[in-house]
């Protein structure tokens, strides 16, 4: 398993750990059982890209870098809430995990943009 599968998998996992926190309201917020459904139906489909990877890493890395994006652009409008610590979380993590998989992606096609010189 490579490090942009591993940090799908990873990023998953936070999404939900962070929508249960939000739904027991943990961080200082009122309890909101929405919170626990959004983020495990989100966190589930971003695992299924993980797992999509092994079959296709196209589609896969492409959708989870999506889902990432999406779940980022959602938070910004509460940054500037009363309380914006999950908001700045989820946006910061969201945002790291969007330029590490725009990296890898990257750094894959100059591989495979070098090998297909080196063969001519």
């Amino acid at each position: 398993m490579k490090w942009p599968q591993i940090l799908v998998f990873v990023y998953g996992v936070f999404v939900m750990i962070m929508g249960a926190i939000g739904g027991l309201g943990l961080m200082g917020s009122k309890p909101s059982p929405i919170s626990i459904i959004a983020g495990s139906v989100a966190g589930l489909i971003i695992l299924y890209f993980g797992y999509l990877v092994n079959k296709n890493p196209r589609v896969g890395y492409i959708g989870a870098t999506i889902m990432a994006m999406v779940n980022g652009l959602q938070f910004v409008p509460r940054l500037s809430s009363e309380n914006p610590l999950t908001a700045r979380i989820i946006v910061s993590v969201s945002f790291a995990v969007v330029l590490a998989l725009s990296a890898a992606h990257f750094m894959g096609k100059g591989k495979a943009n070098s090998a297909d010189m080196s063969s001519k």
